[in-house]
């Protein structure tokens, strides 16, 4: 249904060892709360004992990139290489319940908890990073699936506030909402992408969700090198005073076209 390039994440398919990046960019307030039943998505915090490891800090925006071009100095490295270097030197926890990775290349990237003193607002940050040696080949996504009997014949949203660290590509919030009648009705926010180094930034997606919808399934995905962290995530029904939020699709022709293909020579 959807192109390669806009990272159709396919629901099925597809302990802490350092000190925090340091903060930057703006911290924007929390994303309006709904009128009706909402979700919270707290992470949990049993996620296991602490591993001991060298404490590490891995510099955030300019620093980051100086870095690695020191690194790429040193190394032979890559700038990519060199990128991935750095970020892996900081630790993961697990994933808290619920959420798991997938994505076509997710052998190539990495998802956990960020460490304890990395944290927006006072609560713990999920990292979606590139870790691989060569040259990304496509996206990784972070994820959570659920049915959709709850919510069939209402309007969805999922909102976070994300940021990204030397993205080489892009990413983004994702939900999707999967029925019999519509197919797979996405949007990934490629029309309004993370890309490079930025501050926090808020974001969310609204779908509505078919009256035989099965599956909904939503997420954070990174396609290229970098990392993209995700705090505060939040899924509720909203109302229809709230816009929905799909991709624009291509324009449809008004007749058909390029049905004469020459005469041979």
């Amino acid at each position: 249904m959807m192109e390669v390039a806009r990272f159709d994440a396919e629901a099925d398919g597809p302990s802490p060892t350092g000190r925090c990046p340091a903060e930057g960019g703006h911290t924007p307030g929390p994303v309006p709360r709904s009128t009706r039943t909402s979700v919270w998505l707290a992470p949990v915090r049993s996620v296991g004992a602490a591993t001991e490891t060298e404490v590490v800090t891995v510099p955030q925006h300019k620093d980051l990139k100086r870095l690695a071009r020191a690194r790429m100095d040193e190394t032979g490295e890559n700038y990519t290489q060199a990128l991935t270097a750095l970020l892996s030197q900081t630790g993961l926890d697990p994933l808290p319940d619920g959420w798991h990775m997938s994505g076509s290349h997710r052998a190539e990237y990495d998802a956990g908890l960020l460490p304890g003193n990395c944290a927006h607002q006072g609560r713990r940050l999920i990292e979606l990073r590139f870790r691989a040696a060569g040259a990304p080949g496509g996206f990784g996504t972070v994820m959570q699936s659920i049915d959709a009997a709850r919510y069939r014949g209402g309007r969805v949203r999922f909102s976070a506030v994300i940021r990204g660290r030397e993205i080489t590509g892009w990413a983004g919030l994702w939900l999707r909402v999967d029925s019999a009648s519509r197919g797979k009705v996405l949007d990934n926010m490629q029309d309004r992408p993370l890309r490079g180094t930025t501050g926090w930034t808020e974001a969310a997606n609204v779908l509505d969700v078919a009256e035989d919808a099965g599956s909904v399934h939503f997420g954070l995905l990174l396609g290229g090198a970098g990392a993209v962290d995700l705090a505060a995530p939040r899924f509720e029904i909203v109302g229809t005073d709230v816009p929905v939020t799909p991709i624009a699709g291509r324009p449809l022709a008004a007749e058909p076209r390029g049905l004469d293909f020459g005469a041979a020579r």
